[in-house]
C-alpha cells in the first residue's frame, strides 16, 4: 500500500493478513492512495466458517450454547451438523447504522432478532462460500 507521509513523500507499507486467510475481493490497486479506514481487501478463513442465525426475540430464550443444530445449506443435498457457540447479548438492530425510530408518536411493537453464532462440527462441502443462505434447525434440549 502506498501513502503520503507528513513531508508529502510517498511511503510504502506492508499489510499482514492471517496465514490461513484467502483474499476473496480487493478494493485497492497497487501504487494507488487509499483513505484511512477504507477496506482494501476482504479475506476469509475457509477452515473456520460459521453461520449467524437471526432468532426472533420471542424464541431466543430456548437457545443455549452447546445445543445441536442441523444446517441446511442452499444447493447442498445433505445437512451439516453444528452447534450453538454463542448467543448474542443484544438485538441485531442495536448495531444498525439506521435504527428504526418512532418519530410520529405511534407505538408499534416490532419483533427483533438476536444473532446466534453456529459452528460446524465438520467442514462443509467445498462449494460453500461466505454469504450463502442456510436454514437452521436448533434441537431443544
Amino acid at each position: 500500500v502506498a501513502g503520503k507521509g507528513e513531508d508529502g513523500e510517498s511511503q510504502n507499507m506492508d499489510i499482514k493478513a492471517p496465514s490461513k486467510s484467502t483474499i476473496v475481493k480487493t478494493s485497492a490497486t497497487e501504487n494507488n492512495l487509499v483513505q484511512a479506514g477504507s477496506p482494501i481487501a476482504y479475506a476469509y478463513n475457509f477452515d473456520d466458517l460459521y453461520v449467524t442465525a437471526n432468532i426472533d426475540d420471542t424464541d431466543v430464550e430456548d437457545v443455549e450454547k452447546g445445543q445441536a443444530v442441523d444446517v441446511y445449506i442452499d444447493g447442498q443435498e445433505a445437512s451439516v451438523k453444528g452447534k450453538v457457540s454463542q448467543v448474542g447479548l443484544a438485538t441485531a438492530s442495536s448495531f444498525s447504522l439506521m435504527p428504526s425510530s418512532n418519530s410520529n408518536g405511534n407505538y408499534t411493537k416490532v419483533t427483533q432478532v438476536v444473532p446466534v453464532k453456529i459452528t460446524f462440527d465438520s467442514k462443509p462441502s467445498t462449494n460453500v462460500v461466505p454469504g450463502m443462505n442456510v436454514e437452521v434447525r436448533i434441537h431443544k434440549n
